[in-house]
């Protein structure tokens, strides 16, 4: 099998994978996982969420979910700005953090930080135990695992129901 023809598999492979991902997402145990990693975040009138990449696309969906669903203002921060302007920063304000890998190296400055000036910030991602997880206060691992293909369609769905979940807590 070329190399070529690998991906293709992987990517497909993900694709069909992604439906019991969601399933596993709307079960009891993952709902319950769910209202854990809320909880942080009940309180707040406004929450930060930051991420690089397809993660900051997470982030600025969570703005509108939040808002159409339970009129909570999310402000998506990249974490280059996270990182470079310290007021950005702001005390007792929740940080969700979004990260597929956890293991971004400036995601995880940028939590890392926040968490020494808050320590209100809640990770969302695929894989547990990672340098993000072990910064953050909280985590939620949603379904599905780690995506073998280079799209992270799974994941990246997997999240979007993470995040409606969350704000419908």
């Amino acid at each position: 099998m070329t190399t070529e023809t690998a991906a293709s598999y992987r990517m497909l492979e993900q694709i069909h994978d992604t439906r019991r991902a969601i399933r596993l997402a709307l079960e009891p145990t993952f709902r319950s996982s769910v209202a854990t990693a809320a909880e942080p975040l009940a309180a707040s009138d406004r929450i930060y969420a930051t991420g690089s990449g397809t993660s900051m696309h997470a982030a600025q969906f969570a703005r509108y979910a939040f808002w159409m669903l339970a009129g909570i203002e999310v402000t998506p921060v990249s974490t280059s700005d996270l990182l470079a302007v310290p007021p950005l920063r702001v005390p007792h304000s929740p940080l969700l953090v979004f990260s597929q890998s956890g293991m971004s190296k400036a995601t995880v400055e940028a939590a890392a930080g926040a968490a020494s000036d808050r320590g209100l910030v809640t990770s969302i991602v695929s894989v547990d135990d990672t340098p993000l997880t072990r910064v953050a206060a909280s985590t939620l691992v949603v379904p599905g695992g780690r995506d073998t293909a280079l799209a992270k369609t799974k994941s990246f769905t997997t999240t979007m129901v993470a995040v409606v979940l969350l704000a419908l807590e």
